[in-house]
């Protein structure tokens, strides 16, 4: 045994060639994990998993120094081998059998590009600014900041000598489809996803720097013991001296979300409960109240890198997503299912694409203009 390759064992499979006993390791296999499964397993985490088992394995595949297999390790390269083969088994059929769920995806019309960088920029005296149209360079001139547009992706306020106490503020929307980046006058930085405003001073004067937030947006605080930052959405307001978080608030999900990626944030809601998040927390504000959970922040915040992670989501709270940033409606037809959602949707990808991964569940899809049609 000098190499262990668990892709000639895929091909094999396929090819029709495997022996007796390995054809029953793939079928028990294949039957258990995916025949009976209501969730998708997710590309990224099979991806890296392979790569991790096959270092693991290669540093097991050692000889001693007579050149013989160490016995006790036998067992080891036996198991270690078969999870190998079943994360590339998992990982060939995911990545090569998508064209066959597109046959649950019906395109209508032609296919839906996904969102881009856009928002539209709304200054003090109601003038609206598109960014997308915009040149790079001095967009305008507003309470003691200039604000300057950086690239397709970003626009930054530098805050100047401050001539006058008044208090100008602007608003930051994304449309659907769009996402944006907002370099705030003390060096905050704000990631805007689809469907999202954010209104602002243009320069923080006075004993904190407050903004109020509608959907959802990443935050990269800069420090400033002496000016807390506070972060309003609705019903909740967060409070920071200088950390990353996210904040989730669209109006049409039941609960307000803040994950904690580094530093502390203190959360309250409308009826006076106050708690502190730590790195890894989750609170989730409901009509029920203030829970806190621990998260995989990596996954709370995959939006901002380009990835939508689902775990166990019902399929409204997945189309919602798609809706929001594929700029369409969703129809149901049929009976609601409780079928859930687990994996990643990459936000490069046509409609299509994203929802023959969702397709795995069993459900149909129509595309037709800007709606899609889910059949249950």
């Amino acid at each position: 045994m000098e190499k262990f390759e668990a892709r000639e064992f895929v091909k094999k499979y396929l090819s029709g060639d495997l022996n007796i006993d390995e054809k029953m390791l793939a079928d028990q296999w294949f039957a258990k994990n995916l025949a009976d499964s209501d969730s998708v397993p997710d590309q990224l985490r099979i991806i890296k998993a392979d790569e991790r088992m096959r270092a693991n394995l290669h540093r097991h595949l050692l000889k001693d120094k007579k050149g013989h297999w160490p016995i006790q390790l036998w067992s080891r390269i036996a198991a270690a081998a078969v999870i190998l083969i079943v994360f590339s088994f998992c990982m060939y059929l995911i990545l090569t059998h998508n064209a066959e769920n597109q046959n649950l995806v019906e395109l209508k019309s032609g296919d839906i590009a996904p969102g881009t960088n856009k928002a539209i920029l709304t200054l003090s005296d109601g003038k609206k600014v598109i960014l997308s149209a915009t040149n790079k360079g001095t967009i305008a001139e507003q309470g003691g900041s200039e604000i300057t547009k950086n690239d397709g992706e970003a626009i930054t306020y530098k805050a100047a000598e401050a001539t006058s106490q008044q208090v100008l503020y602007n608003t930051m929307s994304t449309p659907r489809g769009g996402t944006y980046k907002l370099i705030l006058a003390d060096g905050t930085t704000v990631i805007l996803n689809a469907m999202s405003s954010i209104t602002y001073p243009t320069a923080f004067i006075g004993k904190e720097r407050k903004v109020t937030l509608v959907g959802e947006a990443y935050f990269l605080v800069a420090h400033n013991a002496e000016k807390p930052f506070k972060v309003i959405s609705g019903r909740q307001t967060v409070q920071v001296l200088g950390t990353q978080f996210n904040v989730n608030a669209y109006q049409d999900e039941q609960a307000i979300t803040t994950t904690l990626v580094s530093g502390k944030v203190r959360i309250s809601n409308d009826v006076n409960e106050t708690t502190y998040l730590k790195p890894g927390q989750q609170a989730k504000i409901t009509t029920a109240g203030l829970s806190i959970s621990t998260v995989d922040v990596d996954e709370a915040v995959a939006w901002k890198d380009g990835i939508f992670h689902f775990n166990n989501a019902d399929i409204p709270t997945v189309m919602r997503t798609l809706s929001r940033w594929y700029d369409v409606s969703i129809e149901y037809q049929g009976s609601p299912t409780n079928r859930r959602f687990t994996g990643d949707i990459y936000t490069d990808i046509p409609i299509s694409k994203a929802l023959a991964i969702i397709s795995y569940l069993k459900i149909r899809f129509k595309v037709q203009d800007k709606k899609i049609i889910v059949i249950l």
